[in-house]
């Protein structure tokens, strides 16, 4: 074989509508977790870890209260994880969306295309980074300027080849 790609007969399925493949199901347009997974996102139990919460809150240690609203925000994350697709697959004849977002500590990036016929924005990949001591110094605009760079390198393959311009959002103002 030209590529060196090597199979077991033995190990391969043919015309099948899915695939299980590294613990999701990948068919038609998307890519969705393994319904016994499901399970396993029900029964995550709420949050108890003060320190969490204290650092998600930027330092000055404030008092948390689970109410009813932060218990019911909590199951409908939980509902979202379990019944909808995780990703989709991507479709080089659509245009691409990078959003991008950094904090104190990390940068994440979505890599999106609008499917169907809402054009509704449907998730392809995605990206994250713990940032390195010296990159934490740096200011807000500096981080967003990283991110960028850093998504833009991760999916470049798809990106610089692209059939249509693609478009990086985020949500700072400079």
């Amino acid at each position: 074989m030209q590529n060196h790609l090597y199979y077991k007969l033995e190990k391969c399925e043919f015309h099948r509508r899915e695939v299980s493949f590294l613990g999701y199901i990948i068919c038609e347009g998307s890519v969705c977790m393994q319904p016994c997974k499901f399970g396993v996102v029900m029964g995550w139990r709420r949050p108890q870890m003060r320190r969490l919460f204290t650092d998600l809150l930027r330092g000055t240690a404030k008092k948390l209260r689970w109410n009813s609203e932060a218990e019911k925000a909590f199951e409908e994350l939980k509902t979202a994880f379990s019944t909808t697709s995780v990703q989709q697959q991507l479709d080089l004849e659509r245009p691409f969306m990078v959003e991008v977002d950094a904090s104190d500590v990390g940068v994440g990036a979505v890599l999106s295309q609008c499917k169907g016929k809402a054009g509704q924005l449907k998730p392809i990949t995605y990206f994250s980074k713990k940032l390195s001591p010296a990159e934490r110094n740096y200011g807000i605009g500096d981080r967003e300027l990283l991110v960028k760079k850093l998504a833009l390198e991760e999916w470049s393959h798809w990106l610089e080849g692209a059939r249509h311009p693609f478009k990086v959002y985020t949500d700072h103002k400079n």
